[in-house]
C-alpha cells in the first residue's frame, strides 16, 4: 500500500515537472516569435521627426535583413567597414578601417582602428574568412543589425558587389 502511494507521487512529481517545462518552453522561446514584436509598443527617440523605435530599441516597419539594399543603406544610422588583422596567435581581429555612413547625431561607440570584439573570429585550418566585414548598424546609439562578408574588394552577400560600388552608394544616402 504505501509502495503504491509512493508510486503515484513519483509519478505525479514527473508529470507536474514535465508540465513545467513545456509551459517554460512555450513562455520564453515560442510566444515571443509569435507575439514578441506585434505587441511591442511604438516609442519616439529623440526629436518627433526622428526615427520610431519599438520597445527593444529597433526601428519600427519590416526586418533589416528582409529590406532591398537601398533601403538598408537608408535606414542604418551608421555602415562602417572592418579588416581583417592578425591578433594574437588564436584570433583574426576584424578592426574599423572605414566609416561610410553615419546619420548626424548617431551616438556610436567605435572609432577608426577599434576593434570590433563581435566579429573576432578563431582561424581554422582551411578555412577563408575573406578579408573583412561591412557592418550595419541602426539606431542611436547604434546597434548592429547585420553584417557582410568581403573578400578581394567585393562582397559576397550581394552578390558580389564591388566595394568601390557599395562605398558610392552609402554616400549617395548621405545627401
Amino acid at each position: 500500500m504505501l509502495r503504491r502511494f509512493v508510486d503515484g507521487l513519483v509519478f505525479g512529481a514527473g508529470v507536474a515537472l514535465a508540465f513545467s517545462i513545456v509551459q517554460w518552453t512555450l513562455a520564453y522561446y515560442v510566444a515571443p516569435r509569435f507575439l514578441g514584436e506585434s505587441l511591442a509598443p511604438v516609442v519616439t527617440v529623440g526629436l518627433p521627426s526622428g526615427p520610431q523605435l519599438d520597445a527593444r530599441g529597433r526601428v519600427a516597419g519590416p526586418d533589416f535583413d528582409e529590406l532591398p539594399l537601398e533601403q538598408r543603406i537608408q535606414r542604418a544610422s551608421v555602415i562602417a567597414v572592418a579588416r581583417y588583422e592578425s591578433g594574437d596567435s588564436e584570433h583574426l581581429r576584424a578592426v574599423f578601417t572605414e566609416i561610410l555612413k553615419r546619420a548626424p547625431g548617431t551616438e556610436f561607440n567605435y572609432a577608426i582602428g577599434d576593434e570590433f570584439p563581435h566579429a573576432r573570429v578563431v582561424p581554422r585550418e582551411n578555412v577563408h574568412y575573406g578579408d573583412g566585414l561591412v557592418v550595419f548598424f541602426e539606431g542611436s546609439p547604434a546597434r548592429m543589425r547585420m553584417s557582410m562578408t568581403f573578400a578581394e574588394e567585393r562582397i559576397l552577400g550581394l552578390g558580389d558587389m564591388r566595394l568601390e560600388r557599395f562605398r558610392q552608394m552609402s554616400r549617395e544616402s548621405n545627401l
